[in-house]
């Protein structure tokens, strides 16, 4: 074990060190900003990268700050790699010092767990802003989607909840609103199957009208709800089914069955309440019509049973549930249709993506706090979470495949140690420069192309 930390030691240092001559000779020269107009000496920062803390020295310009830093697309003294290796930390575990702790162990950075929080504060809006200006996805052909919407507690701060009035006495929770959505496939067996690299979550505080407005646009933008056969599935509250009736009117609404088995055993109890065994057995009947069949046979059957019970009341009341929802209720035809009847996706995700991480012992929000931290954690969930990082990237670099051919041209040798470059020739061995790390370049301006080491320049879009 301490062999593989001392390699790994020496291999961060080593990464270090080639990054501040990256970064204070070579990219400057590339760029035009050894000297920029205006500039007035040079100023060193501690920037946070991938291989630890990392001194720099940048040309300053009074007034305008450090150009490198723009061109090395830093968030605050952060590189987007190590930007996004900080947010992953905070986001995904139970709080920010375990967010800290995992960073360090699994990275060897150290950032504290309040610095961490100020990160994920700073940059979780523009993140949302910038997964709002996405264009819009196609959906393949014959695909099918499905969104489900649910709402579940964050604990807050006294002060966040005054004026807002809990179930039984004074609250402890904020609701939040949690949607999901995804496409289906059909298999070559015939069975429609979730596509899990499609699922995707949002979550928000809003009203049922605002959420709606924001999951309509939002699944637009990944190209869900708009396939040729859309399904809401979710319990029975009716600012779901209000909510997909105006931002969904084309949907299919569907109750999730296991929500209105817990109403038919309740119905069931009602019927036998002294007799749970004979209560058990037409549950384990009555659900097994209600999935083949849908609600119309299960009304059916208990009205006719509630006419003279003592309980009549009691019964209609819990029968209206069903009444209300029957035309969701259709499963039989549902599964035949191969449309999901179970909203255990949503339902998880109120566990998985808020519940595990914002509502844990000890545990109080400020509002904003709470949807910053959960909007970084969506994103890692969806796997956008590394893209948004590259994509923001504005370091003129990307990692190259070393084995492809390098464009041939003027050689520059990297020392590790951070001397400057030096002007070379290839060798007859290949192509390689005679030492150290060698880059080529080749164009100007945008189509500029600059290998080095393995990286390569492409053109901003």
């Amino acid at each position: 074990m301490e062999v593989e930390e001392s390699i790994r030691a020496a291999v961060l240092a080593e990464g270090a060190r080639f990054f501040k001559a990256l970064a204070e000779t070579w990219l400057p020269k590339r760029l035009g900003l050894e000297r920029p107009e205006g500039a007035k000496g040079k100023r060193t920062r501690k920037i946070l990268t991938a291989f630890g803390e990392v001194g720099v020295r940048r040309a300053y310009v009074p007034g305008q700050g450090c150009p490198l830093d723009a061109a090395m697309g830093l968030e605050g003294r952060y590189t987007p790699k190590a930007a996004e290796m900080a947010c992953h930390a905070a986001a995904m575990h139970g709080a920010y010092d375990k967010g800290e702790e995992a960073l360090r162990v699994l990275s060897g950075l150290s950032v504290a767990g309040r610095s961490l929080q100020r990160l994920v504060n700073r940059v979780s809006p523009e993140m949302e802003k910038a997964g709002a200006d996405r264009k819009p996805a196609e959906p393949q052909a014959g695909q099918r989607s499905n969104s489900q919407l649910d709402m579940t507690g964050v604990p807050m701060r006294p002060e966040d909840l005054a004026g807002t009035k809990g179930k039984d006495g004074d609250p402890r929770k904020k609701q939040i609103k949690v949607g999901t959505s995804f496409f289906q496939e059909k298999g070559s067996d015939g069975e429609w199957r979730i596509l899990k690299s499609s699922l995707a979550h949002t979550v928000a505080y809003e009203t049922p009208v605002e959420f709606g407005e924001r999951l309509r646009d939002w699944e637009r933008l990944r190209g869900l709800g708009t396939t040729s056969v859309h399904a809401v599935t979710a319990d029975g509250a009716p600012w779901i089914w209000e909510l997909a009736g105006q931002w969904f009117p084309q949907a299919v609404q569907i109750v999730d069955f296991f929500h209105a088995c817990e109403h038919l055993h309740e119905l069931c109890r009602l019927l036998h309440p002294k007799d749970s065994a004979a209560a058990d057995a037409v549950f384990t009947m009555r659900r097994r019509m209600l999935k083949a069949h849908g609600a119309g046979c299960l009304i059916r059957y208990f009205e006719a049973h509630a006419a003279k019970h003592p309980a009549k009341k009691e019964i209609a009341a819990k029968l209206a549930y069903f009444k209300t929802n029957e035309k969701r209720m259709e499963y039989g035809r549902f599964r035949k249709e191969g449309l999901v009847i179970g909203s255990g996706v949503v339902e998880g995700a109120c566990r998985s993506l808020v519940n595990q991480r914002a509502d844990l012992s000890g545990q109080r929000w400020h509002p904003e706090g709470a949807l910053n931290v959960l909007r970084i954690r969506g994103m890692v969930i969806d796997g956008i979470h590394e893209a948004y990082w590259k994509n923001a990237d504005a370091f003129p670099l990307v990692w190259h495949d070393h084995r492809q051919s390098v464009a041939s041209g003027d050689m520059f040798v990297l020392h590790p140690e951070g001397g400057g470059t030096a002007a070379a020739r290839p060798d007859g061995d290949g192509g390689k420069a005679r030492q150290g790390c060698h880059t080529s370049g080749t164009g100007t301006g945008r189509n500029q192309r600059v290998v080095a080491a393995g990286w390569v320049q492409t053109p901003r879009p």
